[in-house]
């Protein structure tokens, strides 16, 4: 800074979030565990672009959510969702949800991951099945993001 001590930041999201989203036509289901299968885990960011390196198997467990069919909302059983590196999503991703009721195996449809945005998918248990809607991309800002961080 020309005077004082006060130094200008700008943040912004490098990182993409992905928050998925249940309703269900059966009362009672509880989500115990949602995975995101082969995404990138690791990668270098250099120059305002990413490169992964490996990738890994995203969890998050004991979840216990219960869903009931009344609930004409999605629930976010994410809690706010998975922070991943910017990717291609190519069709070799799935989406592994594992509830009371059944276990689901869903493949991701082909997408390119943004850093900065927000993807929320949006899934409906049915009797015999699961209904993976299109996803909608909205920008991750912060109005949207959640957490906090102070810098003294």
């Amino acid at each position: 800074p020309e005077t004082g001590s006060v130094v200008q930041f700008q943040f912004q999201h490098l990182l993409a979030n992905v928050v998925i989203g249940i309703k269900a036509e059966i009362s009672g289901v509880e989500v115990q565990s949602i995975s995101l299968k082969d995404i990138s885990q690791t990668g270098n960011y250099n120059n305002g672009s990413w490169s992964a390196e490996q990738t890994t198997t995203l969890l998050k467990e004991n979840i216990g959510i219960t869903i009931d069919s009344d609930n004409t909302e999605f629930t976010d059983v994410t809690n706010g969702g998975f922070l991943t590196i910017p990717q291609t999503i190519n069709g070799s991703q799935e989406l592994i949800i594992k509830t009371s009721f059944k276990n689901y195996d869903i493949t991701i449809p082909d997408i390119t991951w943004e850093s900065g945005k927000r993807y929320i998918y949006t899934l409906e248990i049915k009797q015999d099945n699961i209904i993976f809607n299109e996803p909608s991309v909205v920008k991750w800002d912060s109005d949207s993001a959640t957490g906090s961080v102070i810098i003294q």
